[in-house]
């Protein structure tokens, strides 16, 4: 018989895929060649091989070839193998040196750029070497194994499935199996499913080879193996590569795009993707534990983003927040979101509040004007104010001392809630002064507890995307612990829904749950409460588009399934709406915060929400619950 000719590409994301061609059952079967993504094409076509690892693009190339319909290299989030590494801000790049071997990555590039409406910008082929690229070109598209390699450090990076990811909310897919129709035995069973499953059964011992020659550890190449690289297929896959050609046919890079011609044998059966991808056993276990009280992993958590049913999470997210909080109660608070100064320098992309040094639009309000905002507060009820601002360069620390001393003069029992991580950083940094001395003094002055605000995601990786001169992850979560040793109870949020992966969301979580465990461990009240909001795209340099109430429910359930140290979950409805707001309740939430009788962050971003006490209590009966108003740190309000 016959060997069958198949092209692959050299890269260490394709070696599940052919392992069982290179090593396993099917080695006598094949004769396997391995060479750059933008060959292949022209090999199949030239009737050199019978089957290829084709670029995606490519296969608008091909006739009287079919693709086989469950498998290829996708990434469904972060990729972090195919990256635009610059010397500057992807705004004022005016030359990109493309890896060579590139099709699918290089238009995804130019789709990429296009929706970014960066345009003028020259192209040019290059040897995959970062450096040389570098000296002739202000970035370079790398892709494959000289991307995982690359070091980066001060430059700017770009991973194109996020952005891609970013764009769309969906995966994009790479490349895919192509085979010649006349060529392609079909009495043999499914050759490619065959080869694919005795490598995934081997995605350890393939990173253990590959890590050496990657100069990784074995363990970082697992993890991109399992996280970052998709190979079995289903309609999410196939609904991007649509809307991909769709994009780049717009653009002029291909013509009016052919569907995919899908290899349509009785010997070939798509898998179904949950049960391909990973067992539903692991699912059910993950919510059966969590719910009767077990700790999940990290693994799990990302498992249950990825592929729980949503209900699942729901019913699980709910149990969790019966057992924690056993009566029919949900509580909220009467409070006002008060912004001091909307001046900052932090300049971050995905905020439309800020106004830099000497914009006509930047204030700084005096103490009279915030007297009033805090004489309204009380006379509706209220019981504290949360105060932050931007991060001020003229500020020294004597001007917080100042006001918070002045406030709690003139308003004795008000609880002062009052200035994020990234602020008290801010405030360090202008008044050289280390950390602990500036929260030593704001409490003396008057600071009862510190908010969350500014953790975003906890991944250094996305915060130099998103906001590269704020606080990093390190830094945020060192002002919480020093916070927690003096003994002021803080909450913890996250912002996602912008260019973090589930796998950043995971972190996030994990880094978050292990400060709790320490403060709690010393005795401290640590974090009261986990917030997580969806970022809202208007009016920000980021852009972008928005997670939808589905993800958003998603992931406050598995907020509340992993966080099994924090006691309560706020429903975010300023970004999600109030009935979504109510929703949130059956997905683990037990409190709906504020009723925000003033907000100006989101607000400047496209989210509107104030409400008043008397519709908020009919909110939470209208879901099942009895109202209760609060404190900041959750006590009753009689």
């Amino acid at each position: 018989m016959q060997r069958l000719r198949i092209a692959t590409v050299p890269f260490v994301n394709a070696a599940p895929l052919v392992w069982g061609f290179r090593h396993g059952s099917l080695r006598d079967r094949v004769e396997l060649l391995a060479v750059p993504p933008a060959r292949i094409a022209d090999l199949l076509r030239e009737r050199r091989v019978d089957a290829g690892l084709v670029p995606v693009i490519a296969t608008q190339v091909l006739e009287d070839h079919a693709i086989h319909p469950a498998l290829g290299i996708a990434s469904p989030e972060r990729a972090r193998s195919v990256l635009l590494i610059s010397k500057r801000p992807l705004e004022e790049i005016r030359s990109i040196a493309l890896d060579a071997g590139s099709r699918s990555s290089a238009a995804l590039l130019k789709v990429i750029l296009a929706a970014r409406r960066l345009t003028g910008i020259v192209f040019t082929e290059q040897a995959p070497a970062l450096r040389a690229m570098l000296e002739t070109s202000d970035a370079a598209l790398l892709i494959g194994d000289p991307a995982l390699q690359a070091e980066t450090d001060g430059l700017e990076v770009l991973d194109l499935a996020a952005e891609w990811r970013r764009l769309t909310r969906l995966p994009f897919l790479f490349a895919v199996w192509a085979v010649r129709r006349d060529a392609w035995p079909t009495d043999e069973g499914d050759l490619f499913m065959r080869s694919y499953l005795e490598g995934r059964e081997r995605l350890d011992a393939i990173a253990a080879e590959a890590a050496p020659g990657l100069g990784l550890e074995a363990a970082a190449v697992a993890a991109y193996l399992k996280v970052n690289i998709r190979y079995e297929l289903g309609a999410e896959e196939h609904r991007a590569a649509d809307l991909f050609l769709g994009r780049a046919h717009e653009i002029g890079l291909i013509g009016p795009p052919r569907p995919l011609p899908l290899l349509d044998t009785p010997s070939i059966k798509t898998p179904e993707r949950r049960s391909v991808r990973r067992s539903d056993a692991v699912v059910e276990e993950a919510l059966a534990g969590a719910a009767d009280g077990r700790r999940l992993t990290p693994d799990e958590a990302l498992a249950l983003l990825r592929d729980a049913p949503l209900l699942d999470l729901a019913m699980a997210a709910d149990l969790v927040r019966r057992r924690l909080h056993p009566e029919p109660v949900v509580t909220y608070i009467v409070d006002r979101n008060v912004n001091y100064t909307n001046v900052c320098v932090a300049r971050c992309s995905f905020c439309a509040f800020y106004r830099e040094p000497g914009d006509p639009e930047g204030y700084l309000h005096s103490k009279e004007t915030l007297f009033a905002k805090i004489e309204e507060t009380l006379a509706v009820g209220g019981t504290g104010v949360l105060m932050q601002g931007g991060h001020h360069p003229d500020l020294p620390i004597a001007w917080y001392e100042d006001l918070l001393s002045s406030i709690m003069a003139r308003f004795p029992t008000l609880h002062l809630h009052a200035f994020s991580p990234s602020e008290i950083q801010h405030i360090a940094r202008v008044s050289r002064i280390p950390i602990d001395e500036v929260l030593a003094r704001l409490k003396a002055a008057g600071l009862k507890s510190i908010p969350g605000g500014g953790g975003e995601i906890l991944v250094d990786e996305v915060r130099r995307r998103i906001s590269p001169l704020k606080t990093m992850s390190d830094d945020w979560l060192g002002v919480m612990e020093s916070a927690h040793r003096l003994g002021l109870p803080t909450t913890a949020t996250m912002m996602f829904g912008h260019v973090e992966s589930y796998a950043d969301r995971v972190e996030h979580l994990a880094r978050v749950r292990d400060l709790q465990d320490r403060s709690l461990a010393r005795g401290a009240r640590g974090f009261t409460a986990f917030i997580a909001w969806t970022y809202k795209a208007e009016n920000t340099a980021l852009g972008g588009g928005e997670a939808t109430s589905a993800e958003y429910l998603r992931t406050q359930a598995v907020c509340r399934l992993f966080l099994d140290n924090i006691p309560n979950i706020q429903s975010s409805w300023v970004t999600q709406g109030k009935e979504i707001g109510q929703v949130a309740l059956k997905f683990g939430a037990n409190d709906m915060g504020s009723i925000m009788i003033e907000e100006n962050v989101v607000k400047a971003a496209g989210a509107h929400g104030c409400t008043t006490r008397t519709e908020m209590e009919r909110l939470i009966r209208e879901a099942g619950y009895q109202p209760r108003q609060r404190d900041t740190l959750y006590n009753p309000v009689a």
